[in-house]
């Protein structure tokens, strides 16, 4: 195994790493000179945790082109914000429309509704380059179709869903859309009034470079409903639970330091322009491409040449398992992947992956094109030997 300073950490769309500094920075600062719950006391350590939490909704907002940002609610996830979106439009026997690239996030709370509550769902084909079918899309609606939900950026193939065309037939359709930005947030521009977006779902341990349990909601054009309620520090002489925003879908102490972190992480990225992290991506995963495709054992999984992609390749070596790859590019090379279905078998079976699986690399800002030229040499490596 080589020294962790050789390590190269291709595993982004798990989680991006290393953190800027100043997001470690803001997050020591808490810990050590704020430290109290927002919203709880009224002591000044108090009330500088609650600016920071109101900072980090307005941060959030304008990022995402929210206006309003009590309509920012923090989460542990993507995961946790998805289940509060999915359960919080409710209607019995109901009809929702997904794509064939659909997390487990989805793909879970859907079947319970589908077991509980008899909700239908439809499910609108991605081939395998990632092309969405709209033709399909627009007869899946039915009188009954409660919301769509649609994946951004696919965490296996790097594929971009047409969002803004999927939201504009949602608008038509007066049917709300929402979307699972955890793989585009940070390294594409998004916005949820031009996209057509009613509710953005986001993480923020990934291409926002925040920490791990942090994420939330962005409520644009539609309302929900809670099932979680609690402690909000606010009208806490009723018994039920406030119905106003973002009190409504919040409950108990908020991860503030993790809230924190992430707040930073974004204004980290605005101070360096989304403009440079894109074009920066596009160049290193072109260069990643272009480094495999040329031999005849590697199989390329996704959009082609000519599409536009994210910083991710799933790839296999003819002959070879996917978890022996990536444990020799651990064990031999000190390149960090990721190999299995990715919480995504939907989107395995899609591209004919299914149930062996891939290896993923997923590449974020703070690679560089030497860590591109090891990661190909590595692999071509290992496929000659097959």
């Amino acid at each position: 195994m080589k020294k962790n300073s050789d390590t190269i950490y291709a595993d982004n769309a798990a989680t991006t790493w290393p953190k800027p500094q100043c997001v470690i920075e803001s997050m020591r600062n808490f810990f050590f000179n704020v430290g109290a719950n927002p919203g709880r006391s009224g002591h000044r350590m108090s009330v500088n945790s609650a600016r920071i939490l109101f900072d980090a909704r307005e941060e959030t907002a304008a990022f995402f082109g929210l206006d309003n940002s009590q309509n920012v609610v923090f989460t542990l996830n993507a995961t946790h914000a998805l289940n509060i979106a999915i359960r919080g439009i409710p209607k019995k026997e109901g009809h929702v429309i997904i794509s064939s690239f659909e997390h487990n996030s989805v793909i879970r709370p859907l079947t319970y509704l589908k077991e509980k509550e008899k909700t239908t769902i439809s499910v609108v084909p991605v081939d395998c380059k990632g092309n969405f079918d709209m033709t399909e899309f627009k007869k899946s609606f039915r009188d009954n179709t409660q919301f769509v939900v649609i994946n951004h950026g696919s965490n296996v193939t790097g594929a971009i869903a047409p969002i803004r065309q999927i939201g504009h037939v949602c608008k038509e359709k007066k049917v709300p859309l929402i979307v699972d930005v955890a793989q585009t947030a940070g390294t594409i521009p998004i916005n949820v009034k031009k996209d057509n977006i009613d509710i953005l779902i986001f993480t923020g341990h990934k291409g926002l470079m925040g920490p791990q349990g942090t994420g939330g909601l962005c409520l644009n054009n539609e309302s929900l409903q809670s099932f979680f309620h609690g402690g909000t520090g606010s009208s806490s002489q009723e018994e039920r639970h406030p119905d106003f925003m973002p009190d409504k879908l919040e409950a108990g102490t908020p991860n503030i330091i993790g809230i924190a972190g992430l707040a930073t992480g974004i204004k980290y990225l605005r101070s360096i322009g989304l403009n440079t992290i894109v074009e920066k991506e596009k160049f290193l995963i072109k260069k990643l491409i272009n480094g495999l495709r040329d031999n005849d054992k590697i199989i390329i999984y996704g959009p082609d040449s000519r599409q536009e992609r994210l910083g991710i390749l799933s790839f296999n070596i003819k002959n070879k398992a996917a978890d022996i790859v990536g444990d020799l590019l651990d064990k031999e090379f000190s390149i960090m992947t990721r190999v299995g279905l990715h919480c995504a078998p939907y989107a395995h079976k899609s591209i004919g992956t299914f149930p062996a699986g891939t290896v993923r690399l997923s590449l974020s800002f703070m690679n560089t094109e030497n860590d591109i030229a090891k990661i190909v040499s590595a692999v071509n490596n290992i496929a000659d030997r097959s």
